[in-house]
């Protein structure tokens, strides 16, 4: 299949190009113009949420696309409600899978949103905020278009263990501490959601 890779030199976005490429995708990886960093051995092409046009043409002929932007600091905190809303009109009337990588802030607990939840990270607020923004935005449209994927409330370095399970817009339970998952298995989920032949859409989440 042929993949585009929206944010492809974070630490999520190589994965999934990685993970991709393994598989034998054909995988397109899109740069922002601030962060012209050059994967190896693939051709990269640059976008700018600034610029719908530059994001459609990033779309033109893809299977699928994958968005791994993320936010920082520094930036504005719509960033990622807008790449939302640039990349659903951009696949709209495409036939296009939109795969967009969430933040475990957005799952529902048995008390409410995690984000909302004593258990979470301060420092990790402001980040989940735009990740909840971006989430709203994608409500507005309609869910089968769209699958909203988020790791459990721990992801990080680790070996692959090949396995996960897949829920819903709750945050999945673990007997021995916070769900977790490795990066490296986060990326296999999102390239086996993106290019499944039963598509799963709407707000997802996995864990092991």
């Amino acid at each position: 299949m042929r993949i585009a890779v929206f944010g492809a030199t974070g630490r999520i976005g190589s994965a999934v190009v990685a993970e991709a490429r393994a598989r034998g995708h054909e995988v397109t990886p899109v740069v922002r113009r601030d962060r012209p960093a050059v994967l190896a051995g693939v051709a990269n092409v640059v976008a700018d949420l600034d610029d719908p046009a530059t994001v459609r043409a990033a779309c033109a002929g893809q299977d699928v696309v994958v968005s791994a932007i993320g936010w920082r600091p520094e930036e504005s905190e719509d960033l990622l409600a807008r790449a939302a809303r640039v990349l659903v009109d951009a696949v709209r009337t495409t036939g296009t899978r939109l795969v967009i990588v969430g933040g475990a802030g957005t799952l529902m607990t048995p008390t409410g949103l995690f984000i909302d939840s004593p258990d979470f990270p301060a420092e990790r607020r402001r980040n989940s905020l735009t990740q909840v923004a971006a989430l709203d935005e994608l409500r507005r449209h309609d869910p089968a278009g769209w699958t909203y994927l988020c790791p459990p409330a721990v992801i990080g370095p680790g070996e692959r263990i090949g396995r996960y399970r897949l829920g819903t817009d709750r945050m999945l339970a673990d007997a021995a501490g916070p769900a977790r998952i490795s990066i490296v298995d986060y990326a296999g989920a999102v390239v086996d959601l993106a290019t499944a032949a039963d598509p799963v859409s709407g707000h997802r989440t996995v864990a092991y």
